[in-house]
């Protein structure tokens, strides 16, 4: 059994986007040969939703070391309250970089004297964001001259939010050399679409001789065993939408609009039920109430009740810069379900092609407000009609198991492990 230490600021019991991917891939690399050791933050210490439940993803004899951090999200709350949102905005632009999450990088070198000690490690795996995680590799990998593993969950400065909120010119200059001496020190780039990778080979053509496999987000099929959907109600359709409503990207009023207008002219009638840390002020309008409904944060667990019983799921990537290369962690438990997704999307981006690939729903094109409004209508009579479904590619779903693709990390990392036996 060989050892991988896993740098993964995000794990339970921390909760919420960022923590699934690598929880899985923790839960499942023993089966494949490959004992985590993990490096993350003591939960106590940062300003984030819990889930204790996902502890229970964690196998017994994983290793897991947490450490203090400082947290800015405690000052930023403090700013917030006394209305000084601009004074945020410039702190996080000019002086956190290339994250928030930089505070955490002398505890964590700190700990890793004591692993070290420990642990004899084959390998290093980390996931970004935040990519301030990826110094902390750099230096485990100069220290032991191992095999360094990133893995980007996210774009660094080709994120939609590069584009939407550019930071000043010196901080861009800064981060482009963090993330070209990051990608330089790498021995494999983990991807999470194609148009990511094809990015990263256009603008660092000194890629193209490193390992730059794509492994997407998933499911857990464990996590859908035994579990029973919450009911549905014959007279309203609901709908579901699960995850963080931010920015640009992730605006909401393309599809609230096209739905107060439908529910205007009396000929739908439906519910949609927002899970996740939203705040309705941010994009609900007075009347809303009778339309949407946010639920706020609740466990994993939950959210696979809620999205089973849903009648018609819903992902928004709105348009703009690179957002192509965009889907939401949700979308694949969402295709697990059976249920129909509605996906108001760019049409021609990586989340309507795993959509129409695995036949689990339908795409409206979310620069086009009057399609989505048809979209959804179409969807509503059908579901009045009953004969609001689909019929899932089940060898096409099932490409996106979580343990079949921590099967694929891991032979990535024989891979490397391998072509470093031969060149000892």
């Amino acid at each position: 059994m060989r050892n991988v230490l896993v740098i993964a600021y995000y794990f339970p019991p921390l909760g919420g986007g960022g923590v699934q991917r690598t929880a899985k891939h923790v839960k499942y690399l023993s089966q494949f040969g490959y004992r985590p050791v993990v490096l993350t933050v003591d939960p106590r210490f940062v300003r984030k939703v819990k889930d204790e439940k996902l502890l229970h993803d964690i196998p017994a004899d994983v290793s897991v070391y947490r450490t203090f951090t400082l947290d800015a999200d405690w000052l930023f709350k403090l700013l917030y309250g006394l209305k000084l949102v601009s004074v945020v905005r410039w702190l996080v632009r000019n002086v956190f970089i290339p994250d928030i999450q930089i505070l955490w990088l002398p505890f964590a070198l700190f700990r890793l004297k004591k692993i070290l000690r420990r642990h004899r490690i084959d390998l290093v795996y980390v996931s970004g964001t935040p990519f301030s995680s990826f110094l902390i590799a750099r230096h485990v990998k100069k220290r032991c001259r191992i095999p360094l593993v990133l893995d980007f969950r996210d774009e660094w400065t080709y994120h939609p939010e590069f584009f939407d909120f550019p930071p000043p010119e010196f901080v861009q200059r800064i981060e482009r050399r963090m993330e070209m001496k990051s990608l330089r020190s790498a021995d494999a780039v983990v991807n999470l679409t194609n148009v990511m990778r094809d990015n990263f080979l256009k603008r660092y053509p000194f890629l193209k001789d490193t390992p730059m496999p794509v492994i997407p987000n998933g499911f857990d099929e464990q996590d859908f065993d035994g579990v029973s959907p919450v009911g549905r109600d014959d007279n309203t359709m609901r709908i579901v939408f699960a995850g963080t409503l931010y920015g640009k990207r992730r605006d909401p009023e393309i599809l609230l609009s096209a739905a107060r207008e439908l529910t205007r002219q009396g000929v739908v009638d439906f519910r949609i039920d927002i899970f996740g840390r939203n705040t309705a002020a941010n994009f609900l309008k007075p009347g809303d109430e009778k339309l949407a409904n946010v639920c706020g944060y609740v466990s994993h667990d939950r959210i696979v009740r809620e999205i089973q019983g849903a009648d018609l799921l819903l992902i928004i990537i709105n348009p703009g810069p690179n957002c192509r290369s965009e889907y939401t962690g949700k979308l694949f438990e969402y295709m697990r379900t059976g249920n129909p997704i509605l996906a108001i999307v760019p049409p021609d981006g990586v989340a309507a092609d795993v959509v129409r690939k695995t036949k689990t729903g339908f795409v409206a094109d979310s620069s086009r407000p009057e399609e989505i409004g048809e979209t959804l209508l179409a969807c509503y009579r059908r579901w009045k009609e009953g004969t609001l479904s689909v019929e899932p590619d089940e060898r096409e779903v099932g490409r996106y198991e979580r343990r079949e693709l921590a099967g694929q990390l891991a032979r990535l990392f024989d891979s490397l492990l391998q072509k470093g036996d031969r060149d000892v």
